[in-house]
């Protein structure tokens, strides 16, 4: 029932946060099936659904199925709605990022995460939270490439950023240190 597309979705984020990826994936499911059963689709919530469809099997190693929903949710982002400039694309990116990551591509994770960094800060002129753990997803993809000097670069950068948002006591704070740790 349409009426139930935001309630599904709603629990396989809960369960996103719960890390039970296998129950997220079976509500993104059912949101996606609604969408795609109503007359008229909502795109945009289609493209949303996928990508949290993404990191939802990214989440239980399933990468190709990731990789496939995700890349389907940046073609709508693209070609049907021209968005690649919101919050919503950046996102996206993301989740591809985890998957290009879990399919051990490196340096195309690196290209999308900049790719997301560069709609965050100049786009949306987001400094925040976002855009500190996007810093630091690149910082962790260049110590798996062994570029520690841009690993140390980009961590330094997320402790700068999450010290003038008094966030030090955050979990990200804690994460981007043991990363900085991992490089000496």
């Amino acid at each position: 029932h349409p009426a139930c597309l935001h309630l599904y979705e709603n629990i396989a984020v809960s369960y996103m946060v719960l890390e039970n990826g296998s129950m997220a994936v079976q509500y993104f499911q059912k949101a996606k099936e609604i969408v795609q059963n109503q007359p008229s689709q909502n795109l945009s919530e289609l493209a949303r659904i996928l990508s949290g469809l993404c990191a939802a099997y990214t989440q239980i190693g399933e990468y190709q199925k990731g990789e496939d929903a995700c890349l389907e949710s940046l073609k709508i982002r693209e070609t049907t709605l021209g968005d690649t400039l919101s919050h919503g694309y950046a996102l996206n990116l993301d989740n591809y990022c985890s998957v290009l990551d879990g399919h051990k591509n490196f340096k195309k994770a690196i290209e999308k995460a900049q790719k997301a960094l560069y709609i965050r800060s100049e786009i949306l002129k987001d400094y925040g939270l976002d855009y500190a753990r996007e810093l630091n997803n690149i910082g962790v993809l260049y110590i798996k490439l062994d570029q520690l000097d841009e690993a140390e670069y980009n961590c330094q950068k997320v402790i700068r950023v999450l010290d003038s948002l008094s966030l030090s006591v955050h979990p990200q704070y804690t994460s981007t240190l043991i990363s900085l740790a991992s490089i000496c």
